[in-house]
């Protein structure tokens, strides 16, 4: 029994002699060190790789020393402790996906540092930059930084240190050069392509055979001549609320394109409508559309320009003024397209009010869910900028929406494959398509 507890305690003991720990691994010079120009770049940096080592722990530095001649000085860029030293796995758009890349460090090199004279504080020529106040491991001298010149060699070696101990490399040199193609941005241009060419290819198919592509029904626009026929009906104006959004927004430009669609409606049907604007230039834009579109149909005549008019650019004036307007008027319908904010609910209430049908549309996420309860239809979010093609049936428009659906389909199949294959370990895929850095 004691010869078996002794055999016992004496195996942890023999294990741990027989497996050394970093401290007591021997310090030597970093293996397969090299500096290279830093990949798919203009010219501005070099990178400094080399093999993890098994005496890396605390205590354990790597200090980076480099110089703009290869008979030297040398100075010190950087000092990196061992454990929080970056791997190449930190820079995949540099080094792609490869799981060596895990044995080995790397570190970017974006500028030259070097000491210089209490007496070159007082020159200002060139692009250089005296960094002022000196730190403890320049000997009291000021710091000399410029950014590195492309086509320029620079000179490199590596020290790693430990307490007293400290083991110095061979010279390595690089020069920054300016790549032509950026290579990590392959796979963006391969999609961009392929985004690109489809939406064309259905362009070109719906212009080729204008009646042989399908869109959904949409409610909301299924709508607007039953609520033309109801204003016709009743003597009564359409009115056409644009949102507070400017003429830089899709949304905006998308309900500038409804505009013009629903007032051929209004000058067919012989009514009266009415736009009320938040921007200036979107009342000028609008001016125009109703306008040719009054021209489209043979009724220019019909046209009164000041019944598009602008009102207020302060959020809450123009909703007041716009309600008092409706109040007034009691429209026979309301349309509410464009980017509203707190306002939505005020304006659609009050419309309610009136007995008007209304039709809203708007990608203002929050405010979607007060015009569903208080609007006879709404266009939710991406139903907007299909809007015009939906009315116009235009085949460039049409096909672009269709373009627009299959790549959405493409995107949605490229993220459930690269979760499932994450899922089961498989990561090349998913980072074909990691972010950049």
């Amino acid at each position: 029994m004691l010869l078996f507890l002794a055999a016992g305690l004496a195996l942890p003991v023999a294990v741990g002699a027989a497996a050394p720990t970093a401290a007591a691994a021997p310090l030597t010079v970093p293996a397969e060190l090299a500096a290279i120009d830093r990949p798919n770049d203009g010219g501005k940096a070099l990178m400094l790789t080399w093999r993890r080592m098994p005496y890396e722990g605390p205590g354990v530095f790597y200090e980076i020393w480099m110089s703009d001649r290869k008979d030297g000085p040398f100075h010190r860029q950087a000092c990196l402790a061992a454990e929080t030293c970056p791997l190449k796995t930190s820079f995949p758009s540099r080094f792609w996906y490869s799981p060596a890349n895990r044995d080995y460090h790397a570190c970017e090199i974006t500028s030259y540092v070097a000491d210089v004279a209490w007496w070159a504080l007082f020159w200002k020529g060139g692009k250089a930059e005296l960094s002022g106040a000196a730190d403890d491991w320049t000997a009291g001298l000021p710091r000399f930084t410029s950014p590195l010149a492309n086509g320029r060699p620079y000179y490199l070696r590596l020290i790693v240190t430990r307490g007293g101990e400290s083991a110095e490399s061979e010279m390595v040199s690089a020069v920054p050069l300016a790549n032509w193609f950026a290579w990590n941005k392959l796979v963006l241009l391969a999609m961009m392509v392929l985004i690109a060419g489809t939406i064309m290819f259905f362009v070109w198919h719906a212009r080729r055979r204008p009646g042989n592509i399908f869109i959904r029904r949409i409610g909301g626009l299924e709508a607007v001549d039953d609520a033309m026929g109801r204003a016709a009906e009743m003597g009564k104006p359409v009115f056409f609320v644009h949102g507070l959004g400017s003429v830089d927004r899709v949304v905006t430009i998308s309900a500038l394109n409804m505009l013009g669609k629903i007032a051929e409606r209004t000058a067919e049907f012989g009514i009266d409508m009415k736009v009320t604007c938040f921007d200036v230039l979107v009342m000028q834009i609008s001016q125009e559309m109703v306008r040719q579109s009054y021209i489209r149909v043979g009724r220019p005549d019909a046209y009164r320009q000041d019944d598009i008019y602008f009102i207020s650019d302060q959020p809450f004036a123009y909703a007041t003024a716009v309600e008092g307007t409706l109040l007034r008027e009691m429209p026979a319908t309301v349309f509410f397209f464009g980017q509203f904010q707190a306002e939505s609910l005020i304006l659609s209430e009050t419309g309610a009010v009136t007995k008007a049908i209304q039709i809203a549309g708007t990608d203002s996420f929050t405010q979607i869910p007060f015009f569903i309860t208080t609007c006879d239809y709404t266009l939710i979010a991406e139903e907007m900028y299909a809007a015009s093609a939906y009315l116009s049936r235009d085949p460039r428009l049409v096909g672009a929406v269709k373009g627009q659906d299959v790549v959405k389909a493409l995107i949605m199949t490229i993220v459930l494959t690269g979760v499932a294959l994450g899922t089961a370990g498989v990561m090349w895929f998913a980072r074909l398509f990691w972010p950049l850095t």
